[in-house]
């Protein structure tokens, strides 16, 4: 939602000179997964297969995300001073994967309903 939300908000600021950036990082280094994470005492069984996976108890460690923050936020600062940007810019090996993935697998979908999806244009 949010990302749809950015997209619309650089289409209208654009052309008046304000630029816009989504910055999606992957797993960085940092407490969030640890003391940072708070989560409901209560356990609901119907999530234990979805989001329950991703429960603090449930995951492997909490300190081997591939990301450093230090070096996304010097790389961050240092793109910024660029002229161009582009709509969006991933950080980290396993946000470019996890992108390459959801990209392709959205693109299979379109193209296997694409001929229902056109039937509604006007002949």
């Amino acid at each position: 939602a949010l990302e749809q939300v950015s997209d619309s908000l650089r289409k209208e600021v654009e052309p008046i000179g304000i630029k816009t950036l989504i910055v999606e990082p992957g797993a960085m280094r940092t407490d969030f997964r640890d003391r940072s994470l708070k989560e409901s005492k209560t356990i609901l069984s119907a999530y234990e297969k979805t989001s329950g996976k991703r429960r603090k108890e449930n995951l492997p460690s909490l300190h081997d995300q591939i990301g450093s923050p230090k070096l996304l936020g010097e790389e961050l600062v240092s793109f910024l001073r660029q002229d161009e940007i582009p709509q969006r810019i991933l950080y980290g090996s396993d946000a470019v994967k996890t992108a390459e993935k959801v990209y392709k697998s959205r693109l299979n979908e379109v193209l296997k309903w694409k001929n229902i999806s056109v039937k509604t244009d006007f002949s």
